[in-house]
């Protein structure tokens, strides 16, 4: 009886830190990309939103985020706004965060409007 309660307990353990090791997936993400101020970058699709960097933090690493030229909309002081994108990266799950832009489209902005499933950026 005593390795049964033990084996659960164990099993239990490998349960919950079994997410930590799959942390780290690359994914493709397609939807609103906003920089609302300085440093602040993040893409929001159906699921979530994503922090690619933060004002004062580490951004993510590998390709830059291209100029959107005339498909970004401008919300904010400094050129700072919102924009339509799809970026194959890795992400942190747990943290909801990019680790590594490995590639960055721009997309036209009806491509993201036309999609029902994504929240209207603010």
């Amino acid at each position: 009886m005593l390795r049964l309660r033990h084996l659960v307990l164990l099993g239990a353990c490998l349960s919950f830190t079994s997410p930590t090791f799959a942390a780290n997936a690359t994914q493709n993400i397609c939807g609103w990309v906003m920089n609302p101020t300085p440093g602040n970058w993040s893409i929001v699709d159906s699921r979530d939103e994503w922090t690619i960097g933060t004002q004062g933090g580490e951004p993510a690493n590998g390709v830059d985020i291209p100029d959107f030229g005339k498909a970004w909309v401008v919300t904010n002081s400094g050129g700072h706004g919102y924009g339509c994108a799809c970026i194959n990266a890795t992400v942190n799950e747990a943290e909801k965060s990019i680790t590594t832009l490995h590639r960055f489209k721009v997309q036209p902005l009806r491509k993201c409007k036309a999609d029902k499933t994504l929240p209207r950026p603010e």
